[in-house]
């Protein structure tokens, strides 16, 4: 895409060095570097609180001058993703102290609780094994 600009004869303005901004290499290699940037790096977000399958909307909205001249402002469209599901299990001890067990002591049983913590909504549980007598 060319820009072409062209001086009016009592215009005063930067607007053959704005044209010139828009058309360099550098300019269109620095909007590459970012555009890559934000989709390959993008602020820390977490779902944390969040429940998993909910869907986010969000827009990005770019405010900038030029000198001192404040440009409108570029809304970029709607970008909309799902919140992946988070499966964080916790095994918590719940014994008060230490349980004692002397040889040939069986059946001591230590207690622990399982929890998830983080956004999906599993059911898990522990299970002692099957031994044979």
């Amino acid at each position: 895409m060319q820009l072409q600009l062209q001086r009016a004869p009592n215009d005063t303005s930067n607007n053959l060095a704005l044209a010139n901004i828009f058309n360099s290499k550098l300019y269109l290699l620095r909007i590459s570097f970012l555009s890559t940037c934000l989709v390959f790096f993008p602020l820390n977000s977490w779902a944390a609180g969040t429940t998993a399958g909910f869907t986010v909307t969000n827009s990005a909205t770019l405010s900038y001058s030029i000198g001192a001249t404040a440009e409108p402002p570029i809304t970029s469209l709607p970008a909309t993703f799902q919140v992946d599901e988070i499966i964080q299990p916790v095994l918590t001890w719940q014994d008060a102290s230490a349980v004692s067990v002397n040889t040939p002591s069986i059946n001591a049983a230590l207690t622990f609780l399982l929890t998830n913590a983080g956004n999906g909504q599993e059911a898990s549980g522990l299970l002692a094994p099957v031994t044979q007598a």
